[in-house]
């Protein structure tokens, strides 16, 4: 009977720390709506947040996917992967909300809810202290106003940090569905597919039962990437339409050194919206730092995988050779690049003054960023 206390008391004490997170959360997301409306003008703040990548998304769930040549397209909507207008397109179905209505809300709900494992993981691996402060320094990364306009990454981030979650907790099933969402959400769900199914197929070699779960899980993990990549194929009539699909849109990936490249490139060049861009540099260069903070910690308890997850997904991002500019806001699923910031003490007001000054300085950018900037974020 007292266990069973007990037990109830954790319980409770744990629904009371998740609702404070995702509240906590809630205010972090409507602060940062509130600075980009400052920035754009709340008459513009539904048109600026439906922007760029959000426009594509509205179309598929308007039009389905359309090839290049079709209602006038000169590149295909089937870059961007199905999950997430998919739910769009059902709450607009159910509810009557307009496609911009639809996923924005869903956008903003996604990157409320993606508190909730991101805390979890800081809560597993440290305290609850270092849950939150990881949750709200996610949330006011470099270019998290996204997480409020018409994109997935909230959702995606969400997925990732389940998956990584249940590979602590070593359930392999309720990982692979996690994973398997997150291949439908983006490409990018790639190095955590591999992280995966090479997870699972080492457990399966150390369990002396050999259980069925371990293969099963590695065989469910690529289903939604995988159905995807071959959806693509299929409507595009070749075996590598997907790759074709990515030609047309110029995202290419370089060699070790593409990085590197761009920077360059960056620094040197003349044009003015390239030197828009330079204030990345910095930005990029800082994740660079933590990524290598974090290679320090692979060692430790139920650090290994996900450091692992997060070093094969950087290399992924450094590698690219084109949209420099968007790279921060791929880094933004990588939440376990702030644990080493995450994990210093101070006292509460400090991280308070630090984190709401953060968040009004991002959601300020966003603003000044989709009044006046000319390229996707």
């Amino acid at each position: 009977m007292e266990l069973t206390t007990k037990d109830a008391s954790t319980r409770k004490r744990s629904v009371a720390l998740v609702g404070l997170v995702l509240g906590v959360a809630l205010l972090q997301r409507g602060l940062t709506v509130l600075m980009i409306a400052g920035g754009v003008g709340q008459d513009k703040l539904v048109s600026s947040l439906m922007a760029y990548d959000s426009l594509w998304y509205g179309r598929v769930v308007e039009h389905g996917y359309q090839l290049a040549g079709e209602a006038g397209l000169k590149i295909s909507s089937l870059a961007f992967f199905p999950l997430f207008p998919g739910m769009a397109k059902a709450l607009t179905l159910v509810t009557g909300a307009s496609t911009s209505t639809a996923l924005l809300a869903l956008a903003f709900v996604g990157s409320v809810l993606a508190a909730w494992p991101i805390f979890a993981i800081g809560r597993h691996l440290y305290s609850a202290r270092v849950g939150l402060v990881l949750t709200l320094l996610w949330g006011a990364s470099p270019q998290s106003f996204v997480l409020v306009m018409g994109y997935p990454e909230g959702w995606f981030t969400a997925a990732t940090a389940w998956a990584l979650l249940f590979m602590m907790q070593r359930r392999p099933l309720p990982a692979a569905v996690a994973v398997t969402m997150a291949g439908l959400l983006r490409p990018s769900a790639v190095p955590l597919v591999a992280v995966m199914v090479v997870w699972c197929f080492l457990q399966w070699r150390r369990d002396p039962l050999r259980r069925l779960r371990w293969p099963a899980a590695a065989m469910l993990a690529p289903v939604g990437l995988a159905s995807f990549v071959a959806y693509t194929a299929w409507r595009m009539d070749d075996l590598f339409g997907y790759f074709a699909v990515q030609k047309q849109w110029n995202l290419q990936m370089g060699g070790p050194w593409a990085f590197w490249e761009q920077i360059t490139e960056q620094l040197r060049s003349s044009n003015a919206l390239l030197i828009s861009v330079d204030l990345y540099v910095p930005i990029i260069l800082g994740y660079v730092v933590l990524l290598v903070l974090l290679m320090g910690w692979w060692r430790k308890t139920d650090h290994g995988w996900m450091v692992l997850y997060t070093l094969l997904a950087s290399l992924l991002i450094l590698s690219r050779s084109t949209y420099f500019w968007s790279e921060p806001r791929q880094f933004l699923p990588l939440f376990p690049l702030l644990i080493p910031l995450a994990t210093i003490r101070t006292s509460a007001w400090a991280w308070g003054a630090v984190i709401v000054g953060l968040t009004m300085a991002t959601g300020a950018f966003g603003g000044a960023f989709l009044a006046a900037m000319q390229y996707s974020p």
